[in-house]
């Protein structure tokens, strides 16, 4: 009996699928505990008011942070898919995070500020001790570790600033820029030209001076 062969539709049905899977850490063990790769967090120790100030608006600018705050405000996400964004997508998430966290506390005022939120204190401490020991976090804080980078970001007027900048670029495009210009310049009188670098200031710009009070 002759057979008749596969059709394209049938052997294209028994083709192995495509993973899909999430990108993860890939953990190491310390003693019974997961843990992230070993980083070096460089921002453990107060630097003087000064510098701590210009450090954050240096990390402000980094994009594995801005791609952090984003990730870490979007509370639709599962825990599986705020992992994979946070740590699994960034390698360096978690020391660029708990860089962020210990120098958000120093600017706050460290101890001082910590004592007022009893819960965030404990997990800092017992996180700090770890680091200190092991140079790295345990996957089993990962919770407590969001947790803190999300109350940092609410006492942060600075990203936040920066955030709305970025969204209110995101949503404007060129044409509705030029429209705007144009038509603003229909009512100008031909002796106020000279005055439009004034007007038109973007709002990156507009970020750049704010941030002048440094």
């Amino acid at each position: 009996m002759n057979t008749i062969p596969a059709t394209a539709t049938e052997q294209t049905a028994t083709a192995p699928t495509v993973s899909t899977q999430r990108p993860r850490v890939a953990p190491i063990k310390i003693g019974d505990q997961l843990c992230y790769p070993k980083f070096t967090c460089i921002h453990l120790e107060f630097p003087g008011l000064d510098q701590l100030k210009r450090n954050l608006a240096r990390y402000r600018q980094k994009d594995v942070l801005l791609h952090l705050v984003e990730n870490a405000n979007n509370f639709e996400l599962s825990d599986e898919e705020l992992h994979s964004k946070l740590f699994g997508e960034k390698q360096d998430g978690i020391k660029i995070m708990w860089e962020y966290i210990n120098m958000m506390i120093q600017f706050l005022g460290g101890q001082e500020f910590l004592i007022g939120y009893p819960k965030d204190n404990d997990n800092f401490q017992v996180l700090t001790v770890f680091y200190e020991k092991n140079g790295t976090l345990p996957l089993s804080a990962e919770k407590s570790i969001i947790s803190l980078f999300r109350k940092m970001l609410m006492y942060d007027v600075e990203i936040e600033e920066l955030q709305t900048v970025q969204k209110s670029m995101r949503r404007t495009t060129p044409e509705a820029l030029k429209t705007a210009q144009e038509k603003t310049s229909e009512v100008m009188d031909v002796g106020e030209i000279e005055d439009l670098p004034k007007l038109f200031i973007s709002p990156a710009e507009k970020f750049m001076h704010g941030r002048i009070r440094w």
